[in-house]
């Protein structure tokens, strides 16, 4: 990109320095030329030069210019920090296969384990192989270089001090900085997949919990609807019902029947009542065996009166047919009788 601009962080004996790769002139070169040339005086292995204390200190202005979002960071390291082998694959055109291969070589040259390398490599058809090239570098300046930049995004890699020199002294590159990129090392992208599918399927699963979660309380607030329109119908019969005897001419019959249907359990529907002439008619709908036990004692207790049980079409019932009838029966069954109530 044209508007892109290129930071190093070079090793140097005193420190890290910072330098701005954007000064397109002779001059700008030939300063970083004679950073080369004092990296050289660097003779410090990787884990001693981190261990002294030489960590990367930032102005204000470079770390204002190293949030800028179109801005590439690369760490200059000494060539000996750096380790490079060379081994022959058989031709494959997997590119997971030669990122795997260079992953473990770049792991054995540098005695760590593969989450601790950072490496690049170049594969060349030779000879019917391919001849594998592997770059590598301990990621142990890599993550000290995150945890102290503004962005730790901005840090694309680390590239050695041999292949920046030979970029930005020769002549076949007419923009060296921009080539930065392809010569840069880098941890291994496997980890960071993984890292990745992890947190993928971790959010999956709790939106999936969530959307479980959402369902229940939905199927619990239809289930508590239902229940209470249920409820609701049940109130506004009984209502109508009270509201009906209500209006009924008080009689012996009617009073019978109000105060039959207060105390009816409540697993007896009341389907109507209705008064003519001092005769009462209380439909209700109720189980078999309950209708036995229920209109035995309702006949011992309001003797005054008639009680008549009677079909849904006002046919008197024997009850002794229900009696017969029920003992035959696996299952309860529900009868929708009358109840007629007149005096004696």
């Amino acid at each position: 990109m044209l508007l892109t601009k290129y930071y190093l962080l070079v090793c140097l004996p005193e420190g890290i320095h910072f330098y701005d790769l954007n000064l397109d002139n002779k001059q700008g070169y030939k300063s970083l030329a004679d950073l080369l040339l004092l990296q050289q005086s660097l003779h410090l292995s990787m884990d001693d030069y981190l261990s002294q204390g030489m960590c990367l200190e930032l102005s204000k202005q470079e770390r204002k210019l190293l949030t800028s979002p179109l801005c590439q960071v690369f760490l200059l390291v000494p060539d000996a920090w750096i380790r490079s082998i060379e081994t022959q694959l058989p031709l494959t055109n997997s590119r997971q296969v030669k990122s795997l291969a260079a992953l473990a070589l770049a792991s054995e040259v540098s005695h760590l384990a593969p989450e601790r390398v950072c490496y690049r490599y170049s594969a060349n058809e030779k000879d019917d192989e391919w001849l594998l090239s592997v770059t590598t570098a301990s990621k142990g300046i890599y993550d000290v270089i995150c945890d102290k930049l503004p962005k730790a995004s901005r840090f694309k890699g680390i590239v050695s001090q041999q292949d920046c020199f030979q970029l930005f002294t020769g002549q076949s590159v007419k923009q060296p900085h921009k080539a930065l990129a392809a010569l840069s090392i880098t941890p291994s992208i496997k980890q960071a997949s993984i890292t990745a599918a992890q947190y993928a399927q971790r959010w999956v699963a709790l939106l999936c919990m969530v959307f479980i979660s959402q369902l229940v309380l939905l199927f619990s607030y239809e289930s508590e609807k239902q229940d209470l329109e249920a409820a609701a119908f049940r109130l506004e019969q009984a209502q109508l019902n009270s509201v009906s005897l209500a209006q009924v001419r008080p009689n012996q019959a009617s009073l019978v029947a109000k105060k039959m249907m207060q105390l009816l359990p409540l697993d007896i529907r009341i389907n109507s009542i209705s008064n003519e002439n001092d005769v009462s008619w209380l439909g209700i709908s109720v189980d078999s065996e309950q209708l036995l036990t229920s209109f035995s004692v309702w006949q011992n207790k309001w003797k005054n009166v008639q009680l008549t049980l009677m079909d849904e079409w006002q046919q008197p019932i024997n009850l002794e047919d229900i009696k017969q009838a029920y003992p035959t029966t696996r299952t309860r069954s529900v009868l929708n009788v009358v109840i007629q109530i007149q005096q004696k």
